[in-house]
């Protein structure tokens, strides 16, 4: 899917090396070769785990968390999703 259609690449390392150097995953790969961005690893409840990361991201944005705080939240909840 992600040969036809830009919304389904992501920075996840099977969908990289089926990409090749094609379109935008040209770019991608130079971010992650500096070290900017990281793929993202195989979690067997993603979405879940998403929603976890959204909810921190969303409470620091809009300034009801500090930072640490939202990491260690995040950190605490995956902790908990995976057990």
């Amino acid at each position: 899917m992600a040969t036809v259609s830009v919304w389904y690449v992501s920075a996840r390392k099977s969908v990289l090396d089926a990409m090749g150097d094609q379109g935008i995953v040209k770019w991608m790969k130079m971010y992650e070769d500096a070290g900017v961005i990281g793929v993202r690893p195989f979690h067997p409840k993603f979405v879940q785990a998403t929603g976890i990361l959204e909810d921190a991201a969303i409470a620091f944005l809009n300034d009801q968390i500090k930072l640490d705080d939202a990491l260690k939240q995040a950190k605490e909840a995956l902790a908990q999703l995976g057990q």
